[in-house]
């Protein structure tokens, strides 16, 4: 016979209690152990015995046992007064009740049955029914009950290694023969997490029966002990730790504690700030929840906590306890008490011996050995002693041979040292001591009460445990923590999985192949490494964080909802909860970041820096010392044509809710406003949260979903009031752009951007009435409409005869689907790549863009083409490819478009922005055309001196606009406009492009910080001297050769932006050098103090 796989183990010192030992074991059985016994027999039967005692069944076809259950609690019925009258073992097996083995048989009376699970012990005179008199409602061993005389208890339910006391069922009537529901311990189990379940009752042992070493009394046959390998092994209805668990091994009465977490944590700030001292969290937990679990792992099951600071966060947070099987309540303190003082309010009515811990320290102490010293000894206090090296920091306590205190000194110099034993703040202490605190005034241990009692001569207690204890005083021994826990010094339960060797991982974690991790680390739940980011040795990480590429994370504590952006890091320094850190921003060694700060990018956060809640500080920005009233600067929420940032981070739903019902605000009710968006997933989510927040305040919403950026602007300047277009940043797909626009159109302007921002950031939102909730519509002939306008307004003559061959790459965008509805019936042989809209991509990297210009190239060659146009996922900007393969820069792209428009118009004028190529003037006056410079931001805004259309804008960086379709860019116009002039031109793009005189033109950024950024401008208009100087947008240096250098502070990142032109390479580095070199000295010598 093939043995189950969980047959139990045999001893071979105890025979089988049916068949006496004539039956052979298992031969391959694993070696004895002590108080489990079965045989062959007996296991294909499908009874499991232990000891004497059959305890329930198992399923012999599985192999396996089932789901345990017991059949009986002892040898005497539960409802029959007269044990005699079972004779043997009752057995309720795989046959029912009425099914005997050997000399066993059950109770003859019909309403009396076998007990089960659930069911109450029945002890003397009164039996079979005796009721609780404790009143319904109250917990085991409520502190009311003190003065009642104790009872014999029921049986007892395992519950994680702890035994919970089933209250006694009220008197029944014989007549019940229903199994009753289970109460008490077994009604709460649900709520006690899954690893609770109960096991086995049986009847509580009579005082003085000891068995296993247990106790002193004699054996009591048939009540066993065994161990059920996945919980507590159970002796006489009292619960056993398995071996290696923490705790004592048994437990007469439950323990209570008073856990003080009203401290202030001045020490620990700026995190305190905005979050209890106790509430901070050690890898991945509190501090207060480490506490509150040893406690409960030691018998404790009714806490009491002291509250006083940010009392309501931590009620919040711990709620009634139930999610760790605790019963807690909370005594807050509406003045300081002091540590004594606060025990005193809260355990007053205690009648039990009680714990007192702190819930601001993190340990493994044994809790169990400190109760049992302090009962054992009958002092009125016991301290729990810790050695340190150091102790002048806490109260130092000298101990006799008997374990009683003698002196006791609170924080002495070293001349005052007379020990290394120092008090760690957690007792045991008497109801007799509570009563000895005085409650005229705050009380505190070490200063007022341990001090009293040792002068009055009363028996104060001491314990040295071996335990790990550190109190979380300040930010280095915050710090400290972590790594002992993750050096495994401590005992305590890190909510993850070991991953790899060291490295525990929360649920739900993402981390990419190409990441770097260093153990002993700790990543918390949801959180996610991108490739090329490295979190090294002793670093902590939060839940729901996001570390970005080239981040590195080294010895470092980060609460939740971090983010961490590109190429930052963190080098010894704490991070609060949902922090925002923007890209190439250092964190140096000691630096403490509170909750909900933003450090924009480039920041440089010197060691030993504080910052608190809630500040921004803007890029480049140089932080020395503490923040903590003002934000180092204060960037502006919405900018000219919107809002743009990271998604999940800068861009939440809460922004987009707020700027909807800031800009319906500004417009009248009623009215209409047009929503676009891209194909992105995270566009099409965020459309609907605005769409949702428009139509709420009472604006009517035409919805065009996926649209090109063009349509959308054509619609609302004919049939909206407003509009918006959602949309992934070009060529960053973490980033969205909520782009806002005039009623014409347009990007709204400066002064309508500062309107909407001020009612974004004071909340004054308009609120309408129920019956003026807005209408969502969604419109029919947008594209067609669009389509109509550019076929009456850009001419196409002359198309269809010349024969053309384009290639057209639309990157993955929507505009796919315009260019082939405007040129319908033009004879024009167009060739789409990718000519479907790609939902998973949001828009193309920059370097999917340049790979993706080079196989545009080899297709125009391949198919011998007339040109190639690459049209961006937005629709407004235009790259060129000429049919000999070859891609125009911009510049390049600009001054051919520029020579076919002039050509073709022979009057009229051009804007174009100061950092265009100065070969613009040259090839207008060839033509006879007029150009006016202006601010690069001001492109697609200005209007001519005389009112006059504008033949042609162009900002230089692929974004154009053709006369007559409203001034905005506008990549599928442009391009169709293209195909017209070069028809009729009968020239090819090459040629065009051979015809216009060359340059050299070079622009970088140079890092400048925001503090130096006007100094740079002064040092540069002064550097000019003699030399033409042009301050239309920055200052712009012509030298006399013609060549000239444009400088630009940024308005968004801390950069000076550099446009330079010369006529040979090597000129226009030599005069990138000479300015570049003095931006870099300016900033040096006004940047840091």
């Amino acid at each position: 016979m093939r043995r189950p796989a969980s047959a139990p183990i045999f001893d071979w010192n105890t025979a089988c209690p049916r068949h006496r030992g004539r039956c052979s074991p298992w031969p391959s059985w694993p070696a004895p152990a002590a108080s489990a016994a079965c045989c062959s027999c007996c296991w294909a039967a499908g009874l499991s015995w232990v000891d004497g005692l059959r305890v329930g069944t198992h399923d012999t076809a599985r192999g396996r046992r089932s789901r345990l259950r017991p059949h009986l609690h002892g040898a005497q019925c539960v409802e029959c007064p007269a044990p005699a009258a079972h004779s043997g073992l009752p057995v309720a097996g795989p046959g029912g009740a009425g099914r005997s083995v050997g000399s066993v048989r059950p109770c003859r009376l019909r309403h009396h049955r076998l007990p089960r699970w659930g069911d109450r012990a029945t002890d003397g005179p009164d039996h079979p029914c005796r009721a609780d008199p404790r009143p319904t409602g109250r917990p085991p061993h409520h502190r009311g009950d003190s003065d009642r005389p104790r009872t014999a208890r029921p049986h007892s339910l395992v519950a994680c290694g702890t035994a919970r006391v089933a209250r006694a069922r009220a008197p029944c009537a014989r007549s019940r023969a229903a199994t009753p529901r289970p109460h008490g311990a077994a009604r709460a189990l649900p709520r006690q997490g899954g690893d609770v379940r109960p096991v086995l009752g049986l009847p509580l042992r009579p005082r003085g029966c000891g068995y296993g070493g247990l106790g002193t009394g004699p054996r009591r046959p048939g009540v066993g002990v065994r161990d059920l390998g996945y919980c507590a092994v159970l002796v006489c209805g009292g619960a056993l730790r398995r071996p290696g668990a923490k705790g004592a091994a048994s437990r007469e009465v439950a323990m209570r504690a008073v856990v003080m977490a009203g401290g202030l944590g001045s020490r620990l700030r700026p995190l305190t700030t905005s979050l209890p001292k106790p509430l901070l969290p050690v890898v991945g937990r509190p501090m207060l929840a480490h506490i509150l679990r040893l406690a409960r792992e030691h018998g404790v099951t009714d806490a009491t906590i002291t509250v006083q600071h940010l009392a309501s966060v931590i009620r919040a947070y711990l709620g009634d306890g139930s999610d760790l099987g605790l019963s807690l309540d909370y005594a807050t303190e509406h003045r300081p008490l002091g540590t004594a003082g606060g025990v005193r309010e809260a355990a007053r009515d205690f009648a039990d011996d009680f714990l007192v811990l702190s819930g601001d320290a993190v340990t493994d102490i044994d809790l169990s050995a400190l109760m049992a010293v302090h009962r054992d000894s009958g002092a009125l206090i016991t301290l729990c002693l810790a050695r340190r090296s150091d102790p002048r920091e806490f109260g130092v306590v000298d101990v006799d041979d008997d374990g009683r205190v003698r002196r006791f000194l609170e924080k002495p110099a070293w001349g005052e040292v007379f020990t290394d034993a120092v008090s760690t703040g957690i007792y045991a202490v008497s109801p007799a001591a509570v009563r000895l605190i005085p409650s005229a005034d705050a009380q505190d241990w070490s200063a007022d009460v341990l001090p009293r009692l040792l002068a009055d001569g009363r028996h104060v207690g001491a314990y040295v445990s071996g335990g790990y204890w550190e109190d979380v005083g300040d930010i280095a021994a915050y710090r400290r923590v972590q790594v002992d826990v993750l050096e495994r010094k401590v005992d305590l339960d890190i909510p993850g999985v070991e991953r790899f060797p060291g490295v525990w991982v929360g649920d739900g974690v993402s981390i990419d192949p190409g990441s770097v991790i260093a153990g002993p680390a700790f990543i918390g739940a949801h959180s996610a490494l991108e490739e090329g980011s490295s979190v090294l040795a002793h670093s902590v990480i939060g839940a729901n964080s996001v570390i970005r590429r080239g981040a590195t994370i080294e010895r470092s504590v980060l609460l939740d909802g971090v983010y961490a952006g590109i190429d930052t890091s963190m080098r010894g320094c704490v991070v609060g909860r949902s922090v925002e850190i923007g890209s190439g921003t250092s964190i140096g060694e000691g630096a403490v970041i509170a909750d909900e700060c933003s450090l924009e990018q480039e920041v440089d956060v010197t060691p030993g820096s504080l910052i608190y809640p809630g500040k921004t500080i803007e890029a480049g920005t140089i932080v020395h010392g503490a923040v903590v009233w003002d934000a180092q600067g204060h960037r502006h929420r919405v900018t000219a044509g919107g809002i743009s940032g990271t998604v999940s981070v800068d861009v939440t739903p809460d922004t987009a809710v707020r700027l909807a019902s800031a800009l319906a605000s500004t417009l009248p009710k009623g009215s209409a406003i047009a929503v676009g968006r891209d194909h992105s997933r995270m566009a099409r989510a965020y459309a609907g949260l605005l769409s949702g927040a428009f139509t709420a305040a009472g604006l009517d919403v035409r919805d065009h979903r996926v649209v090109p950026t063009p349509v959308l602007r054509h619609d609302v300047a004919r049939h909206s009031s407003a509009g918006v277009m959602v949309r992934a940043t070009p060529g960053r797909p973490e980033h969205l752009d909520i782009v806002i626009l005039d009623e014409l159109g347009r990007d709204i302007g400066e002064s309508d951007a500062r309107r909407v921002e001020r009612i974004y950031e004071r909340r004054e939102f308009r609120r309408p009435f129920p019956g003026e909730v807005g209408d969502l519509l969604l419109p029919e002939h947008a594209l067609d409409d669009y389509a109509a306008t550019l076929r009456a307004k850009i001419s196409l003559e002359g198309v269809s005869s010349a024969n053309l061959t384009v290639v057209v790459d639309a990157s993955g965008g929507s505009s796919s689907l315009v260019l082939p509805t405007v040129l319908a019936g033009v004879d024009v042989d167009l060739v789409m790549l990718g000519g479907r809209i790609e939902v998973a991509r949001a828009t193309p990297s920059e370097d999917d863009r340049v790979t993706g210009l080079r196989l545009l190239a080899e297709r125009v060659v391949a198919t011998g083409a007339s040109m190639g146009l690459s049209i961006d996922s937005t629709g407004e900007r235009l790259a060129i490819v000429d049919e000999l393969g070859q891609v125009l820069d911009d510049d390049r792209a600009l001054l051919v478009v520029l020579d076919l428009v002039a050509a073709e118009s022979g009057h009229g004028h051009v804007l174009l922005p100061v950092t265009a190529s100065r070969v613009a003037e040259r090839v207008c006056a060839f033509h006879g055309i007029d150009v006016t410079r202006v601010p690069l931001a001001q492109t697609f805004r200005s209007t001519h001196d005389d009112g006059t259309e504008v033949l042609l804008r162009s900002d230089g960086q692929g974004g154009f606009s053709v006369g007559g379709l409203g001034g905005q860019r506008d990549a599928v116009a442009t391009a169709v406009a293209l195909l017209g002039l070069v028809a009729r031109t009968q020239l090819t793009l090459s040629a065009i492009d051979a015809r216009i005189p060359r340059t050299v033109s070079v622009r970088h950024g140079v890092p400048t910080p925001w503090a130096a950024k006007g100094a740079v401008m002064r040092a540069v208009h002064e550097r000019a001297g003699g030399r033409d100087v042009d301050l239309t947008d920055g200052v712009r240096v012509v030298e006399a050769d013609g060549s000239w250098c444009l400088m630009i502070p940024d308005a968004h990142e801390p950069l000076t932006r550099v446009w330079i032109e010369a006529p040979t390479y090597a000129r226009a580095m030599q005069v990138g050098e000479e300015w570049s070199r003095l931006i870099d000295e300016t900033s040096a010598s006004e940047g840091r103090p």
